[in-house]
């Protein structure tokens, strides 16, 4: 695909990003969006962003939920979502044991993407709260920005982070207006 037919994305981690942070999240009625979250994705698809969600659902390879579960949680999210949407969803359920290959921080839910959707990740950013979705993000030379809505602050007083190369933000709302003024 030719670099002129391809557009930029925002890849969103799902859980402390789009929505209220649930350990495992499996039941459709514990799933609430963070504020602004409806707002700002649809802010990206105003202005030709692709939205894509990429996110880690180990709690079925942990035998926690399954993959109907995630599905019900899924399509709840997205309801709530509406009118905004999501150009993309891409979840890897393997445990943290199982090397995917697409699992975070490793960029196989990343290239899926970009082979699907013809994305330009030279225009592209991440926004999550986890050090897997940081770390994707050294791996990938796609721009970063943290939020601290879920794990961030925790993220932040680890030893092993990077102090630079990426950007906080209180919430999805605040990392959305920092793309949209790069």
């Amino acid at each position: 695909m030719e670099k002129k037919d391809t557009k930029p994305a925002v890849f969103l981690d799902r859980d402390g990003t789009i929505l209220k942070p649930v350990p495992y999240l499996r039941d459709p009625s514990q799933t609430e969006l963070i504020e602004g979250a409806r707002e700002s994705i649809m802010k990206l698809n105003e202005t030709g962003f692709l939205t894509v969600l990429i996110s880690n659902q180990s709690g079925i390879g942990r035998g926690y939920f399954s993959f109907r579960e995630l599905f019900l949680v899924s399509s709840k999210m997205e309801d709530l979502l509406h009118p905004a949407r999501l150009d993309g969803i891409f979840y890897d359920p393997s445990a943290p044991a199982h090397l995917s290959g697409f699992r975070k921080p490793e960029r196989g839910m990343i290239d899926s993407a970009c082979a699907l959707l013809g994305i330009d990740l030279s225009r592209s950013w991440i926004i999550g709260d986890d050090y897997s979705d940081l770390m994707l993000s050294v791996k990938t030379d796609i721009r970063f920005i943290l939020v601290m809505t879920g794990y961030g602050k925790d993220v932040l007083s680890q030893s092993n982070v990077p102090k630079k190369g990426y950007l906080t933000a209180k919430d999805i709302s605040e990392a959305v207006r920092k793309v949209l003024n790069a």
